[in-house]
């Protein structure tokens, strides 16, 4: 990992994220069934082997400052062009955040 771990991690710890959890080796080498999804921290030995998280989202920092209508602004950890395709391809239209 390039990034320093606290820079990453921070991004799932006490955040509405999800990550990537993909696995350095393959379970069942006929079928491609080595990632998953998690809403918390994965230990590194996650089912045995090792295992690394991508947040599929990145927070930025605030100022400090709070307001009424503070929320934390996140953007997605995918590049875009990727994203495009994959809606292109799926017939959708791909927003970064949908209305709450």
């Amino acid at each position: 990992m390039g990034r320093p771990r606290f820079e990453m991690m921070k991004n799932i710890i006490s955040k509405e994220n999800y990550s990537l959890c993909l696995l350095r080796s393959l379970i069942d080498s006929t079928n491609f069934s080595s990632v998953f999804l998690s809403r918390d921290m994965v230990d590194k030995n996650f089912y045995g082997f090792q295992t690394s998280l991508f947040p599929l989202y990145i927070y930025h920092e605030t100022n400090g400052q709070l307001s009424i209508e503070s929320r934390d602004y996140r953007t997605p950890n995918l590049n875009s062009e990727i994203l495009i395709k994959i809606a292109n391809l799926l017939n959708l239209n791909f927003v970064n955040e949908k209305e709450k």
